[in-house]
């Protein structure tokens, strides 16, 4: 939009811009949220085993657990680094060793395709995770280990006690979708506070006559990204020095 835009004046309409941005995105987040409601509704409902034995969908279902469990396992994996970055970043900054920290001024992460893996590992394990409980949704919509019956039960249906040697809570496609649809809306959040924050910092501003250009908030996406309470408070006050807030 700010690169390439279809229209004229979109690349310096900020505000359309961001509102455009923010519209497709929980478009988006929806439709595939909805894809999931659908396909279980249809496993429920319209799947038939006895004439579907051995096709691609039926051998999809045999694999369930491995699917289910690399999502898993991949989802921890970049979460836990991904934050696990950050939560050092918080620890170094406050016990005043910004020189330990990992940043392009300090120790820098620059290995091979550096950039594309940084920015790769900080949104994956938020992509992932919606989309990991919206394929338990489907893949478990018929039965599963506790409760093999659930084709039987429906699309929806409520906690039926211990009497199944174990809690039975949140174990319907409707509630796995239900879960997901937080996890989407967490996503969501976070891309939109991202774009928000790094278009203010690096690409919108005003130009003088002399070429120079003046970012909105002064180009501090990079300084202040790499830690969780750079997130917590310089985009949240980033443009309150004009009310008189002065930040350290």
């Amino acid at each position: 939009m700010y690169a390439m835009p279809p229209y004229p004046y979109l690349a310096t309409d900020y505000g359309t811009q961001l509102s455009l941005f923010t519209h497709y995105m929980w478009i988006g987040g929806f439709l595939i949220v909805g894809v999931a409601v659908h396909a279980a509704i249809f496993m429920v409902r319209d799947y038939d085993p006895t004439t579907r034995y051995s096709d691609l969908l039926d051998r999809v279902l045999r694999h369930r657990d491995a699917i289910i469990s690399h999502l898993n396992w991949a989802c921890i994996f970049l979460g836990f680094h991904s934050f696990g970055l950050y939560i050092y970043n918080d620890t170094m900054s406050a016990l005043g060793h910004p020189q330990d920290m990992f940043s392009d001024t300090a120790i820098q992460l620059q290995p091979v395709f550096a950039q594309w893996i940084q920015n790769t590992h900080a949104l994956a394990p938020g992509a992932t995770a919606p989309r990991a409980t919206a394929s338990t949704s489907v893949l478990f919509a018929r039965s599963s280990r506790l409760i093999p019956d659930k084709a039987n039960l429906g699309f929806r249906f409520p906690c039926d006690g211990p009497g199944r040697g174990g809690g039975t809570c949140q174990v319907s496609a409707w509630d796995h979708v239900f879960l997901g649809l937080f996890w989407m809306y967490t996503v969501i959040s976070v891309v939109i506070f991202h774009l928000s924050w790094k278009m203010q910092s690096d690409v919108w501003g005003s130009i003088s006559d002399q070429g120079v250009v003046t970012h909105i908030t002064g180009g501090n996406f990079a300084q202040s990204s790499i830690t969780i309470n750079g997130w917590l408070r310089d985009f949240l006050w980033a443009q309150a020095s004009q009310n008189g807030y002065i930040m350290a």
